[in-house]
């Protein structure tokens, strides 16, 4: 009887098997996809850091980097030898006024000076400076005091000055002015002119100042 085990031939295995040049393309196709991917998010990633940096630049501009200017309050304003018995046709008067500067900006404020005009009736009637040149530390407040020299003659002259002597009501408008300068780096810095106007009420009677 014959052996039934005797070999058979192999059955052909059955798919497809690309050919070698397919098999470059499909990684080399495979290679660019992974590299499109890894530059789109290298430019992303930079896109991301690029607007940080923006909006960063943008907060410090408009906060620390922009410059503002200082801004001057008056705290104290006082009328010296200006009484009813004074005789306004040849007598002088002072006026002596207190005004805070506050620096808002992240570096000084040098300033040159600080002038200060009385106005009566619209015309100037006094003027006081305050010498030498100062400055004001970096978000920081100064008082300075400026005493005004104010022409007696010149007040009573005024068209008002009859009228408002008989209801013991003078009215004044002071104008202060305090120039200088604000430097943050080289590149930034700029001059800068802070101003104060003021009307002010003098009651004779009382001696009293009311600041509008």
């Amino acid at each position: 009887m014959a052996r039934s085990d005797q070999a058979k031939p192999l059955a052909p295995l059955s798919g497809y098997y690309p050919r070698s040049d397919e098999v470059d393309e499909a990684i080399s196709a495979e290679f660019d996809l992974h590299r499109r991917y890894c530059c789109l998010r290298c430019c992303g990633c930079a896109a991301a850091v690029l607007l940080i940096l923006l909006v960063t630049i943008l907060v410090l501009f408009f906060t620390v980097l922009h410059i503002k200017d200082p801004v001057l309050t008056a705290d104290r304003v006082a009328f010296h030898q200006l009484l009813r018995s004074t005789s306004l046709g040849v007598s002088n008067f002072t006026v002596e006024i207190t005004v805070s500067v506050r620096n808002p900006n992240a570096a000084a404020f040098h300033y040159e000076n600080m002038t200060t005009r009385l106005y009566y009736g619209g015309d100037v009637v006094g003027e006081g400076e305050v010498v030498p040149p100062g400055k004001v530390g970096a978000r920081g407040r100064k008082q300075l005091n400026v005493t005004v020299e104010v022409e007696g003659g010149k007040v009573a002259g005024a068209e008002p000055f009859a009228g408002d002597w008989r209801s013991g009501n003078l009215s004044f408008h002071s104008e202060t002015r305090v120039p200088g300068r604000v430097k943050l780096t080289d590149a930034i810095k700029k001059k800068l002119v802070a101003r104060l106007d003021c009307d002010l009420t003098y009651v004779v009677d009382t001696q009293q100042v009311i600041k509008n």
